[in-house]
């Protein structure tokens, strides 16, 4: 099955569901929110915990992790550019002061001790900004997120599922039917 026809047969599977609009949009929104943080591997098996647990729609949110995969490097990039952004809005010297103190960090000797010394700050500094970037993102993506695709589920669901499907008007035959 090429991709785009995998594609377009889950966009169909999405907008057949029977499931109301609040449903869809939060298993929607529940099955991407794993996506904005390195789960490694287990964000499929997340987002349907939280499907489940907040009641949202499960498929819808298989479908959502499935695309939050594919968007996995947009979204680091974005908790990565974000994190720094906030945290010089809201920082305080106490805090930077504990973050960045040398004497908290372990100090490596021998052939690779510069090396791994390194990697160590830069993941202590990095994992700092990744977290809060992905924090703010998700919340405001979910937030934001979920009352537009209640707007097109609500609204606009028959029109778009017409449209994939390719719906005809009465009287016209294919022509691989005759």
């Amino acid at each position: 099955m090429k991709l785009t026809k995998r594609a377009k047969y889950y966009m169909i599977q999405l907008f057949r569901q029977n499931k109301g609009p609040h449903a869809v949009s939060l298993g929607f929104i529940v099955g991407f929110f794993p996506c904005w943080y390195p789960t490694f591997g287990i964000g499929p098996a997340l987002s349907v915990g939280l499907a489940k647990l907040l009641r949202g729609n499960v498929p819808t949110a298989l479908i959502a992790a499935a695309i939050g995969s594919v968007a996995w490097p947009l979204l680091f990039f974005l908790n990565v550019q974000s994190g720094p952004l906030v945290r010089g809005l809201f920082s305080t010297a106490p805090l930077e002061e504990a973050v960045n103190s040398p004497a908290a960090e372990p100090a490596y000797s021998g052939v690779f001790g510069p090396l791994i010394n390194g990697v160590l700050h830069w993941i202590r500094k990095v994992g700092l900004d990744i977290f809060i970037g992905g924090t703010l993102n998700s919340v405001i993506f979910s937030v934001i997120g979920y009352f537009i695709l209640r707007v097109i589920f609500s609204k606009y669901r028959l029109k778009i599922l017409n449209k994939l499907r390719g719906k005809r008007k009465a009287g016209t035959v294919r022509a691989n039917q005759t």
